[in-house]
């Protein structure tokens, strides 16, 4: 009696769907010390390619509920409010996300202190939440003693 059980899930596990698999690389982003005496660059410091992959076997949906606005820079998506629709991944593409740092919490005391935060990205495939982890040190530095 107990292989009918058995053999019921085998057959139901081979009738659910392949889904689409996200694979977030790198998972997080470690950007260390970020000088803000320094000029931004219009894209932000530091941007950096964060590569999303749709490893699984149908398309994928991936969208961004929201990011944290004061301290990071999403390029193509500065002017968007609400939830952020990124374009339908087929399996086996990939679509590049380029975050940067651009700003800290003066009121905070975010100055010196490492910050760590994370960017949800909520899809329709095997695993529905992936997580994008980022950490940044903000720095002031006036003046340079080394000569340069």
């Amino acid at each position: 009696m107990r292989s009918l059980p058995f053999a019921l899930f085998t057959l139901l596990s081979a009738c659910t769907p392949e889904e689409g698999v996200l694979v977030v690389d790198p998972p997080s982003v470690e950007w260390g010390e970020i000088d803000f005496q320094q000029p931004m660059p219009l894209e932000g410091y530091d941007q950096r390619e964060v590569s999303l992959l749709n490893d699984g076997v149908r398309d994928l949906a991936i969208r961004i509920p929201g990011y944290d606005r004061v301290h990071l820079c999403l390029e193509g998506f500065e002017d968007q409010d609400g939830v952020i629709e990124l374009p339908a991944l087929t399996p086996g593409s990939r679509y590049i996300l380029l975050p940067a740092v651009c700003g800290y919490d003066v009121e905070a005391g975010e100055i010196g202190t490492t910050f760590t935060g994370r960017i949800q990205l909520v899809n329709d495939g095997a695993d529905p939440v992936e997580m994008l982890e980022y950490s940044f040190t903000p720095v002031r530095r006036i003046g340079d003693d080394t000569g340069m």
